[in-house]
C-alpha cells in the first residue's frame, strides 16, 4: 500500500500527523511519510483510512422519488449534486455503503439536504 485516502469523520475536518483531513478525503503517498505518521493516522478514531486499491469508484445511487432537477428557491439543482452532498453529510464512508442503504434511507438523506439548503436560503434573506 503506497497510496491511501484519508477522510475525516468530523464535518469540519481533522488534523493529525501534520496534515488536515477533510470529509472528501486527502490522498497520501505513504512512502513519503515520516516514521510514525502512518501509524498515528491509522490509530486515530476520527479518521478513515482507505487504501487506494480499495477506493470505491462505483456510482452513487440516486432516487426515484425526486426529479432530475429540484427547485430550491429560485434555482434548479441537479439531483446528482444533491445526492453527492447528502452522501457527504450522511457520514457514509464509501459509495458501496451508500448504495447498500435502503432507498427510503437514501431519500431521507437527500430530503435533509434539500431542507438544509432551503433553510439556508431563508437565513440569507433575514
Amino acid at each position: 500500500m503506497s497510496k491511501i485516502i484519508v477522510k475525516s469523520k468530523p464535518e469540519r475536518g481533522f488534523r493529525r500527523a501534520g496534515f488536515h483531513f477533510t470529509r472528501e478525503g486527502v490522498e497520501l503517498d505513504t512512502t513519503k511519510l515520516k516514521k510514525g505518521q502512518l501509524e498515528e493516522i491509522e490509530a486515530e478514531p476520527n479518521l478513515v483510512v482507505i487504501p487506494t486499491d480499495e477506493k470505491d469508484d462505483s456510482v452513487l445511487l440516486g432516487s426515484d422519488k425526486f426529479p432530475a432537477l429540484v427547485k430550491i428557491g429560485d434555482a434548479e439543482v441537479q439531483l446528482g449534486e444533491l445526492v453527492a452532498s447528502a452522501f457527504t453529510r450522511s457520514g457514509t464512508e464509501t459509495n458501496k455503503a451508500w448504495n447498500a442503504l435502503s432507498a427510503k434511507k437514501r431519500d431521507g438523506f437527500i430530503q435533509a439536504e434539500i431542507d438544509a439548503r432551503t433553510a439556508a436560503l431563508g437565513e440569507d434573506k433575514k
